[in-house]
């Protein structure tokens, strides 16, 4: 399921009495009416913002052209990374120029900074510009950690009025629908009444230090300590190769 970050947010300004509308479709150029007719755009996530989607040719299958064979060699060329990038820049180059115009009608934008580009590193340096470029136009940024700030205040540009504020990560408390009380869960997963439980849940992917992680815990002394970690792996050998590697029972793997 998407992650309910932005619903819950905007349910959160709406409570504060805040009129907020979720623009989900970046259109041709990221800013479609809605957000255009906006007094302020807060925008998430410029790293998957107008993302090329996979070309595929199955539709014309039902024509019967091209075969099978030939669609699985045309559309990695169509998917290629060069392809992928120049398509990203043009959308980029648009985004850019509504955005600019956006803004000399009075415009204000605030940007949340999730992160600094794409997880595994894709596009760095296209996606690095891009950032750079949405700094320099952005009226705030909203950080969820302070220890983010000095390395954000020494991205923008020189002399910026910049607002930089920091507001925490919001739970998901409610959000997803709770079936076992505390004794139940802990049944459920084989962890002791007493343990200490360390969690680490959601994606299991190569960005999210799990390397540093699994040693780090290996060095806890404490007997009951347990390191739980739950989630989908992607790679989809990647929770299997770490736990590989891992003698400690104390780890439990829930992919």
């Amino acid at each position: 399921d998407a992650n309910p970050y932005i619903a819950l947010l905007r349910t959160g300004l709406t409570d504060a009495g805040v009129a907020a509308t979720i623009v989900d479709d970046p259109g041709p150029d990221g800013l479609p009416e809605p957000a255009r007719r906006a007094d302020i755009v807060h925008l998430h996530w410029l790293e998957l913002l107008g993302r090329p989607p996979y070309r595929s040719l199955q539709h014309l299958a039902r024509w019967g052209m091209p075969g099978r064979g030939v669609r699985r060699w045309l559309e990695p060329a169509l998917n290629s990374p060069s392809r992928s990038a120049a398509r990203r820049a043009q959308f980029l180059d648009r985004f850019f120029a509504a955005l600019a115009d956006y803004k000399a009608r009075g415009g204000r934008l605030v940007y949340t900074l999730h992160n600094w580009g794409q997880h595994e590193g894709e596009g760095e340096q296209v996606e690095a510009a891009a950032l750079d470029r949405l700094l320099q136009q952005a009226d705030a940024v909203h950080v969820h950690a302070d220890y983010i700030v000095p390395q954000l205040q020494a991205r923008l540009p020189a002399g910026a009025s910049t607002v930089v504020t920091v507001i925490p990560h919001g739970n998901y408390i409610g959000a997803y629908p709770n079936t076992a009380d505390r004794s139940e869960a802990r049944q459920r997963l084989a962890l002791p009444d007493d343990a200490f439980v360390y969690l680490l849940f959601g994606l299991i992917r190569p960005y999210k230090g799990l390397e540093e992680l699994l040693p780090a815990f290996v060095q806890v002394a404490d007997p009951q300590a347990r390191l739980l970690i739950a989630g989908q792996s992607r790679p989809r050998d990647y929770a299997g190769q770490l736990a590989g590697n891992t003698n400690d029972a104390r780890i439990h793997w829930h992919p």
